[in-house]
């Protein structure tokens, strides 16, 4: 549903992130292709730039795996300061 809905909003033209939590089959990134577990806890901890963790899919939005382990270290506060710098090469 994620994946439909994405892929729906950036065919419209919208710049879609999505930040996925699921693991294994059924997860968008599987989906997607995307197999590079650990991108969102690099950029959260400064060790890889969000413009180098995030994927664009041949669906037409962009991804990034974040496992619900990974996201949940992190406040919303500094989640919501990551995803207001938003990247101009994705």
């Amino acid at each position: 549903m994620v994946t439909n809905l994405a892929a729906a909003l950036a065919a419209h033209g919208k710049d879609v992130l999505v930040i996925d939590e699921q693991h294994g089959a059924g997860s968008v990134s599987e989906l997607a292709g995307v197999q590079d577990a650990g991108k969102f806890s690099a950029v959260m901890s400064g060790h890889r730039a969000l413009q180098d963790a995030v994927t664009r899919t041949s669906y037409g939005f962009s991804l990034i795996p974040a496992s619900r382990d990974e996201r949940i270290v992190h406040d919303a506060a500094q989640t919501r300061a990551l995803l207001d710098v938003r990247p101009t090469s994705c």
